[in-house]
């Protein structure tokens, strides 16, 4: 589904212990090995189950893309969005169905303004973002 034009949110989802973690992390390898131009800076897993609420999601990606935000006005966020602005990442989320109630799929959507960034999310419900491709 990552490699149909236009496609850059797929969510693999079902309920837990079936896979979807493996798959995930099988499938990107896969596709960063037959397309290594397209996330030419890298495939990312980005472990989302420890987190309580959306809030820390943007340092935890941080953590994964080894980012280091810096002094200033400007929010964790929003640095972050304007480093992937100019990045070709994939970012495995994963266990996102933590941090959908708390506006986890709201920053999942802003992540996806960057034109590089593809995002491929393991959950047991759909995000509900536009452009979101399910495999079930």
């Amino acid at each position: 589904l990552l490699t149909a034009p236009g496609a850059r949110l797929v969510s693999l989802v079902g309920p837990g212990g079936i896979g979807k973690t493996r798959l995930a992390i099988q499938a990107a390898t896969m596709l960063a090995e037959r397309e290594p131009e397209r996330f030419a800076d890298g495939v990312f897993f980005v472990p989302v189950a420890q987190l309580s609420s959306a809030a820390p999601m943007a340092g935890a990606i941080a953590e994964a893309i080894d980012f280091r935000f810096g002094p200033g006005e400007r929010s964790p966020a929003e640095q972050l969005f304007d480093y992937l602005r100019r990045r070709a990442v994939l970012l495995i989320f994963d266990n996102m169905e933590q941090l959908l109630a708390d506006g986890g799929a709201s920053l999942t959507a802003d992540l996806l303004a960057a034109p590089g960034v593809c995002i491929l999310a393991t959950t047991r419900s759909r995000l509900g973002i536009r452009g979101e491709q399910l495999y079930p």
